[in-house]
């Protein structure tokens, strides 16, 4: 979501882009690849 080319294609279509800071970002990579992805889900 970082890159323009996302976000110009989403801002293009009415809707307003926010993003997240570093650490959050990492997060929930982390929870998205470390976890969902491998079929664990943790309620932290």
């Amino acid at each position: 979501m970082t890159e323009d080319f996302y976000k110009d294609r989403i801002i293009d279509n009415g809707i307003d882009v926010m993003i997240l800071n570093k650490d959050d970002i990492e997060l929930v990579n982390r929870v998205i690849y470390d976890e969902l992805c491998v079929g664990k889900i943790n309620e932290d």
